[in-house]
Protein backbone atom coordinates (compact mmCIF):
# COMPACT_ATOMS: atom_id res chain seq x y z
CA UNK A 1 0.00 0.00 0.00
CA UNK A 2 1.26 3.44 -0.82
CA UNK A 3 1.01 6.94 0.98
CA UNK A 4 -1.24 7.85 -1.61
CA UNK A 5 -4.24 6.09 -0.23
CA UNK A 6 -4.03 8.11 2.95
CA UNK A 7 -6.10 10.96 3.49
CA UNK A 8 -3.13 12.25 5.56
CA UNK A 9 -0.29 10.27 5.12
CA UNK A 10 2.30 12.98 6.77
CA UNK A 11 0.35 10.89 9.96
CA UNK A 12 2.42 7.43 9.13
CA UNK A 13 5.99 7.90 10.52
CA UNK A 14 8.27 5.26 8.15
CA UNK A 15 9.67 2.47 10.25
CA UNK A 16 11.70 0.41 7.52
CA UNK A 17 12.37 0.35 4.11
CA UNK A 18 10.64 -2.97 3.21
CA UNK A 19 11.35 -5.17 -0.14
CA UNK A 20 15.24 -3.61 -0.35
CA UNK A 21 16.26 -6.11 -2.50
CA UNK A 22 13.19 -5.84 -5.23
CA UNK A 23 14.17 -2.04 -5.38
CA UNK A 24 15.40 -0.43 -8.43
CA UNK A 25 19.46 -0.44 -8.48
CA UNK A 26 19.65 3.49 -8.60
CA UNK A 27 17.02 4.16 -5.54
CA UNK A 28 18.91 5.06 -2.54
CA UNK A 29 17.67 6.72 0.63
CA UNK A 30 20.03 8.46 2.43
CA UNK A 31 18.15 7.74 6.23
CA UNK A 32 19.06 5.32 8.80
CA UNK A 33 15.98 3.33 8.97
CA UNK A 34 16.37 -0.43 8.40
CA UNK A 35 17.02 -2.29 5.21
CA UNK A 36 14.76 -5.29 5.34
CA UNK A 37 14.94 -7.36 2.14
CA UNK A 38 11.63 -9.25 2.10
CA UNK A 39 8.53 -8.79 4.33
CA UNK A 40 8.69 -6.13 7.12
CA UNK A 41 5.78 -8.56 8.69
CA UNK A 42 4.64 -12.17 9.32
CA UNK A 43 3.18 -13.42 6.02
CA UNK A 44 0.85 -15.90 5.23
CA UNK A 45 2.39 -18.26 3.23
CA UNK A 46 -1.05 -18.79 0.81
CA UNK A 47 -0.41 -15.61 -0.54
CA UNK A 48 2.85 -16.19 -1.97
CA UNK A 49 5.83 -14.62 -3.08
CA UNK A 50 5.74 -11.22 -5.05
CA UNK A 51 8.95 -12.15 -6.65
CA UNK A 52 6.76 -14.96 -8.13
CA UNK A 53 3.97 -12.79 -9.59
Amino acid sequence: MTVGFFDKPEGFQPQAHAYWDLRLPYIEFDDSLPRIDRYSRKRDPKLGNPRDR
